[in-house]
């Protein structure tokens, strides 16, 4: 009898800690399941991580200034993509948006439409006016020739540390903390706290 109660109360705990251990249960374990990818961040990669593709600039960096109006057109994602950079249109309707100021520059951000009053070349893409922000960066260890980035973050990001060894072509890179200005990212070795201004 006693060992018929100790099978059964053993065998109970083994359900229980079994259940416990589900992946995603509330308040227990990590909620991976099979074939599910730890959470970002814990894993190093070889290149900086990407914008999310869901993310887009509607002004492109700067090259659309004044915005007039945003429209809301999540179904215009199907024909042009997340991001897409339209340019100037004179319509004053479109898709139950009425008055729709002639003559502005359209840029699409999944899910909205920007209308913008200017187009120009903006002083940001020019590069960082100070790559070191104020003095929180010091110390070049390297600086890498990438002008293509420019799209991707605009003329001047800060980045911040990344690990990496190789990008863009470039190998054997120092740890460090790394800063676009236009058309240079530029690694530094050290980090501080800006200068007050």
């Amino acid at each position: 009898m006693r060992i018929a109660l100790a099978v059964t109360v053993a065998a109970m705990l083994a359900c229980g800690v079994g259940l416990a251990q589900q992946p995603g249960t509330p308040g227990h374990g990590s909620g991976l399941g099979p074939g599910q990818a730890p959470p970002p961040g814990t894993m190093k990669t070889l290149q900086p991580p990407q914008r999310p593709a869901t993310v887009c600039d509607p002004s492109f960096g700067g090259r659309y200034g004044e915005l007039i109006r945003q429209l809301s057109i999540p179904e215009d994602e199907a024909q042009y993509g997340k991001c897409h950079e339209y340019g100037a249109w004179s319509g004053n309707e479109y898709k139950g948006h009425t008055n729709l100021p002639p003559a502005a520059f359209w840029t699409y951000s999944a899910p909205n439409w920007y209308l913008w009053a200017k187009r120009g070349e903006p002083a940001a893409r020019a590069g960082c006016p100070d790559p070191t922000f104020g003095g929180k960066y010091s110390s070049v260890l390297r600086r890498l020739d990438v002008p293509q980035d420019r799209d991707r973050y605009g003329g001047c990001n800060d980045y911040g540390a990344w690990s990496g060894d190789s990008y863009a072509g470039y190998s054997s890179l120092p740890n460090g903390f790394w800063v676009y200005s236009y058309p240079h990212w530029i690694i530094y070795a050290n980090r501080g706290t800006p200068a007050k201004q």
